[in-house]
C-alpha cells in the first residue's frame, strides 16, 4: 500500500504541478491564497499499548520443552481384571492360571490331563495417555490460552479508538473582483495495532510485542490440535497443589513446565499499560504548498463546470443624440448668428449627414482593423498553442514510457519475489512431507518391531508356562506319595505311643493309688491351708486386677482427650488458615473489582466526555454548513439578479 500512494503523490508533483507552475495564473492564484486569510489545525492522535515483557518471555522460553512433551509423550498400561465365564474369556494369560490356582471353587471339573473350569479371571490390557504428567500439561495449556486471552481482550477493551490524523484547512482571499473561501479537512483513522500473518517460523526477537504474543497463540493452538491432547479432551483437569512427582522434579522438560505453572499462578499484573498522546502539530512549508496547489485545481474544476464571469465580449461605445440635445444646439447657434430658417435647416441636415457618414466609415475601418489584428493575434497564439501541446505531447509521452517501465520493472521484481516466496514455500513444504514420510515410516518400523518382540516373548512366556506347569504337577505328585507315607509312618508311631502310654497310666495308677491313701490326710490338712491361701491370693489378685483396669482406662481416656484436644487445635487453625487466605482472595477480588470499576468509570466519562465533543464539532460543521450554503444562495441570487439588471440594460 506504502508503494502505491508514494508512487501517485510522485506523479502527482512531478507531472502535474511541474507542468502548471509555469503558468502566470498559477503564481498569481498561489500569491493571493498565501497572502489571504488561512487557518489550519494539524492534529495526531497516537495510542501507545505497552506489553509487559515478562509473561510473554516466560511462556516463549516453555514452548520448547511443552513441544519435547508433547512430541514424546508418557505412556502406562492399563490393566483391568474381571472373571468372566470360559465362554467369554478372549486370552488366558498366566496371571489366569494363578488365580484359577487360588481359587479351586471355579473348576468345573478335572481329568487327566485337562483341567476345566466354569469361569475365569480375564485381563484387559490398553496403553493409555491419562498420566499425572500428561493431565497436568492438559489443564496447564488450558490455562495458558485463558491467561492470553484475557489479557488480549483488555488491551483491546481498554481504549475506545485507533490512531487519529486530521488535518483541516480553510482559506479565504480576493482574486480579481472575486472572492475566494475554501475550506478542507481530511481524517485518517488507522488501527493501533494488528495481529495477523504467518509468524510461526519468524525469530520473536525480530517481531512486535503483539507478533510474539500471536505467535504464542498459534503454537499454543497447535498444541491443542496434537494427538496427546486430543487424546486427553474431557478427562480430568489437575489441582493445586500439584503433586511432586519424580517425572516433575527431575525431568528437565517438566520443570521448565512446572516454573511456567507457578508464574501464570502468581502473576497478577494486568501485563499492559496504555498511552494516549494527543498533539497539535505545525504542518511543514511543503505540506501547505501542495494544499494550494490543490486549492487550484479545485478552483479551476469549479470554474470549467459553471462558467466562468470573468469573460465578456467587448462593448461598442455609442453616443446617441436626443431630439433635446439637437434643440439645444439649434438655439445656440440662433443666440449667435442671424440666418434665414431654411437656410440654417438646410445646412444643419447637411452637416449632420456628413457627420454620420463619417462617423460610419471611421467604424467600419476600425472594425476592420480590430478584425485582422484578432485574426493574427489568433493565429499566433493557435500557433504557440499547438507548438507547446506538441511539446507536452512529447513530455506526457516520455513520462509515460518511463512510468511504464516503472511498473514494469516494480512488477518483475514483485514476480520474482513471489517466485522466490514460492519456491521456498515449495522446499518447506517438501521437507515437512519428508519429515512427515519419515516419522511414519520410523513408527511403522518401531511398531512392527514392537510386535515382533511382542509376539517373541509371549511365545517364550507360553512355553515357560507349559515347563512350569509340568514341573508343578510332578511336584504336586511327589508331594503328594510324601505325604501319604509320612501320613501312614505318623499312624504307626501313634499306635505304638498309645499301647506305650496304656501301660505307663496303668503302672502309675497303682503307684498313685498306694501313695494316695497316704497322702490323702496329708492333703485334707493342707487343703483347709491352702484354700485359705488361695481365698486371700485371689482377692489380692482381683483388686490389683481392677486397679491396673481402672488406671489403663483413665490412661486410654487421658490419651482420647489429649488426642481430642489436638484434633480439635489443627481444625481451629486450619479453619483460621483457610478463612485468612479466603479473606484475603476476597480483599484482592475487591480491590481488582475497584480498580476495574474505577478504571470502566473514568473510561465512561472520557466517552462521555468524547462523544459530548463530536457532538459539539458537528454541531459546528452543521452551522458552518448550513452558513455557508445560505452564503452560497444569497451569492447566487445576487449573480442571477445581476444577470437580469444586465439583459435589461442590454435590451434597453
Amino acid at each position: 500500500m506504502t508503494l502505491d500512494f508514494e508512487l501517485l503523490y510522485d506523479i502527482y508533483t512531478q507531472d502535474f504541478i511541474s507542468l502548471v507552475q509555469s503558468e502566470e495564473f498559477y503564481t498569481e492564484f498561489m500569491n493571493k491564497a498565501m497572502s489571504g486569510n488561512s487557518e489550519v489545525s494539524y492534529m495526531h492522535r497516537f495510542i501507545d499499548k505497552q506489553i509487559d515483557l515478562t509473561w510473554i518471555e516466560a511462556i516463549e522460553e516453555a514452548i520448547i520443552p511443552l513441544d519435547n512433551i508433547i512430541r514424546n509423550p508418557r505412556r502406562f498400561i492399563v490393566q483391568e481384571e474381571e472373571i468372566v465365564n470360559i465362554e467369554l474369556a478372549r486370552k488366558i494369560s498366566p496371571e489366569s492360571i494363578r488365580h484359577l490356582a487360588q481359587h479351586t471353587n471355579m473348576i468345573a471339573k478335572v481329568e487327566e490331563d485337562t483341567v476345566t473350569p466354569n469361569r475365569i479371571l480375564n485381563i484387559f490390557k490398553e496403553e493409555s495417555f491419562e498420566t499425572y504428567e500428561n493431565r497436568f500439561i492438559y489443564t496447564l495449556l488450558i490455562n495458558l490460552q485463558y491467561f492470553i486471552s484475557k489479557r488480549l481482550k483488555a488491551i483491546e477493551d481498554c481504549v475506545d479508538g485507533n490512531n487519529v490524523t486530521s488535518i483541516l484547512f480553510k482559506d479565504n482571499f480576493s482574486i480579481g473582483k472575486e472572492n475566494v473561501k475554501c475550506s478542507f479537512e481530511m481524517t485518517i483513522d488507522s488501527p493501533g495495532f494488528k495481529m495477523d500473518g504467518d509468524l510461526l517460523d519468524v525469530d520473536p526477537e525480530k517481531l512486535s510485542k503483539f507478533q510474539r504474543i500471536e505467535r504464542i497463540k498459534k503454537i499454543l493452538y497447535d498444541f491443542q490440535n496434537s494427538p496427546l491432547i486430543k487424546a486427553l479432551n474431557g478427562t480430568t483437569l489437575v489441582r493445586p497443589p500439584i503433586m511432586r512427582t519424580n517425572v516433575l522434579q527431575k525431568n528437565p522438560d517438566f520443570k521448565k513446565a512446572k516454573a511456567l505453572w507457578d508464574f501464570i499462578e502468581t502473576y497478577r499484573e494486568s501485563g499492559f499499560n496504555v498511552e494516549v498522546t494527543e498533539t497539535n502539530e505545525i504542518p511543514s512549508d511543503k505540506y501547505l504548498s501542495d494544499l494550494y496547489s490543490t486549492m487550484i485545481l479545485n478552483y479551476s474544476l469549479l470554474k470549467h463546470h459553471i462558467g466562468s464571469e470573468g469573460e465578456y465580449e467587448p462593448q461598442k461605445r455609442r453616443k446617441i443624440i436626443t431630439p433635446k440635445i439637437i434643440e439645444r444646439t439649434f438655439l445656440d447657434v440662433l443666440d449667435d448668428l442671424s440666418f434665414d430658417i431654411d437656410v440654417i435647416q438646410r445646412i444643419f441636415n447637411e452637416q449632420v449627414a456628413k457627420s454620420t457618414k463619417k462617423r460610419q466609415k471611421q467604424e467600419k475601418e476600425i472594425l476592420a482593423v480590430i478584425d485582422r489584428a484578432l485574426k493574427t493575434e489568433k493565429k499566433r497564439r493557435d500557433d504557440i498553442e499547438n507548438a507547446r501541446l506538441a511539446v507536452l505531447e512529447q513530455e506526457k509521452a516520455e513520462r509515460q514510457r518511463i512510468r511504464a517501465e516503472r511498473k514494469a520493472q516494480l512488477e518483475a521484481e514483485k514476480l520474482a519475489k513471489e517466485q522466490e516466496r514460492l519456491e521456498k514455500q515449495r522446499i518447506r513444504e517438501e521437507e515437512k512431507k519428508r519429515l512427515e514420510e519419515e516419522k511414519i515410516r520410523k513408527a511403522q518400523e518401531k511398531q512392527a518391531l514392537k510386535e515382533a518382540l511382542e509376539k517373541q516373548k509371549e511365545l517364550e512366556k507360553k512355553q515357560k508356562e507349559r515347563e512350569r506347569l509340568k514341573r508343578q504337577k510332578e511336584k504336586q505328585a511327589l508331594l503328594e506319595k510324601e505325604r501319604q507315607r509320612k501320613a501312614k509312618e505318623q499312624q504307626r508311631l501313634k499306635e505304638k505311643k498309645a499301647k506305650e502310654l496304656a501301660l505307663q497310666k496303668e503302672a502309675e495308677q497303682k503307684r498313685k493309688e498306694k501313695e494316695k491313701l497316704k497322702l490323702k490326710k496329708e492333703k485334707q490338712a493342707k487343703e483347709l491351708a491352702l484354700q485359705k491361701e488361695a481365698e486371700r491370693k485371689r482377692k489380692e489378685k482381683e483388686r490389683l486386677k481392677l486397679q491396673k483396669e481402672k488406671e489403663a482406662l483413665a490412661e486410654k481416656e487421658r490419651k482420647a482427650k489429649e488426642q481430642q484436644r489436638l484434633k480439635e487445635k489443627q481444625a481451629k487453625e486450619l479453619a483460621l488458615q483457610k478463612e485468612a487466605e479466603r479473606k484475603r482472595k476476597e480483599k484482592e477480588r475487591l480491590k481488582l473489582q475497584k480498580e476495574k470499576e474505577a478504571f470502566a468509570e473514568k473510561e465512561k466519562l472520557r466517552k462521555a466526555k468524547e462523544r459530548e465533543r463530536l457532538k459539539e464539532k458537528k454541531a459546528k460543521e452543521a452551522a458552518l454548513l448550513k452558513e455557508k450554503e445560505a452564503k452560497i444562495k444569497a451569492r447566487e441570487k445576487a449573480k442571477i439578479e445581476a444577470l437580469r439588471q444586465k439583459n435589461k440594460t442590454n435590451k434597453n
